[in-house]
């Protein structure tokens, strides 16, 4: 795939900058932190049922064909696909999630950067991929795929820890920096969007063709 890449050397149309995400970072982050938290609502099954709700919010204002957004809102590309799968194995995955609220704090702040993160390069690809792509279903749900396994296995994406939000009271003070118009928090973990640049455009190098 990077050969093809380095080969072919795609030329994207309009790569915008970091600074131009940063208009819709207290949307992004708001969303992003109650998608993280949902877990712990006591309702059961409300996390899950919510979860794609606040997603496609989330995505709303990023998107220049938002019926794209359903191939983005849940792990695995698409919400729907093996929602029954889901659905059975809930009670335990609920039951774990809560678990690691208590001892591995962690993994819920490594779930804000996958929206954080997630949230950008789909912003980028508005304005990267041709129009074309972004209106193919079928590659927009490839790009879902895509781009959920590697935010979520690959070792080159950007550091998902952070000291600032080591905790619950981390995320409340973000919540309440980005609500105030202060970003100096979650500017940091902009400051190295190359890898996540670089991604997209490979990604881009092997499956847009444009006309």
């Amino acid at each position: 795939m990077v050969q093809h890449f380095q080969s072919f050397q795609y030329k994207p149309k309009n790569m915008t900058t970091p600074s131009d995400f940063k208009e819709h970072q207290a949307h992004v982050v708001t969303h992003a932190i109650v998608v993280t938290l949902l877990p712990l609502v006591p309702i059961p099954l409300l996390d899950w049922i919510l979860e794609p709700v606040v997603a496609r919010r989330m995505f709303q204002p990023l998107f220049k064909h938002p019926t794209q957004r359903r191939h983005f809102v849940g792990k695995g590309g698409n919400f729907c696909l093996g929602c029954v799968t889901s659905l059975v194995m809930y009670p335990i995955t609920k039951l774990l999630k809560i678990v690691k609220f208590f001892l591995q704090f962690n993994t819920f702040i490594k779930t804000f950067f996958y929206w954080f993160y997630k949230s950008y390069i789909l912003y980028q690809a508005q304005h990267t991929l041709s129009e074309n792509c972004l209106i193919n279903h079928k590659k927009m749900f490839l790009l879902g795929k895509d781009l959920d396994h590697w935010l979520r296995k690959s070792n080159e994406v950007p550091s998902m820890t952070n000291t600032s939000l080591s905790s619950l009271e981390g995320l409340r003070t973000l919540f309440t920096e980005v609500s105030n118009g202060n970003f100096e928090t979650i500017n940091s973990a902009l400051q190295n969007t190359d890898v996540l640049d670089t991604w997209l455009k490979t990604w881009a190098a092997e499956h847009d063709t444009p006309q």
